[in-house]
């Protein structure tokens, strides 16, 4: 049986509420705190591959992008395969997260260059909105 009211409109499932069971909500922040732990783990990807001007003259080649193209693609399978084990599959994700930053070096780097004042402000708004949904999320029933 479908646990959500199939009588229900498209609009109202889109903009709605439904009551979640507990095991419902607990699913839900697990996966959110799953989330953070992947995008704190980008922002470090991040920090180290645009500091590091290896990393940025590498992504910046085609050699860089092919390898990036592969990595962002076959660590989520690995994730997928692992998600049997938590282990293995919490690890998957922190590696994806640190992948996905570093992919990011070149972009963060020429911003740096450019603007460095914008990459401080960008990752204050982020983290203050990440904060202010996390804290939303963990308190609600």
């Amino acid at each position: 049986m479908n646990q959500y009211r199939s009588q229900m409109s498209v609009t109202d499932k889109l903009s709605g509420t439904i009551e979640l069971t507990g095991a419902m909500s607990s699913v839900i922040k697990q996966t959110y705190m799953l989330l953070g732990v992947s995008v704190f783990c980008a922002m470090a990807g991040g920090y180290v591959g645009a500091t590091s001007e290896t990393m940025v003259s590498f992504f910046s080649s085609r050699w860089g992008w092919v390898a990036a193209m592969l990595l962002l693609n076959v660590v989520p399978w690995i994730a997928m395969a692992c998600r049997n084990n938590p282990t293995l599959g919490v690890t998957a994700l922190v590696a994806d997260g640190f992948l996905s930053g570093i992919v990011l070096s070149p972009i963060l780097w020429i911003a740096s260059q450019y603007a460095p004042q914008m990459i401080l402000a960008a990752f204050m708004v982020t983290a203050a909105v990440f904060l202010a949904i996390t804290g939303y999320i963990m308190s609600t029933k």
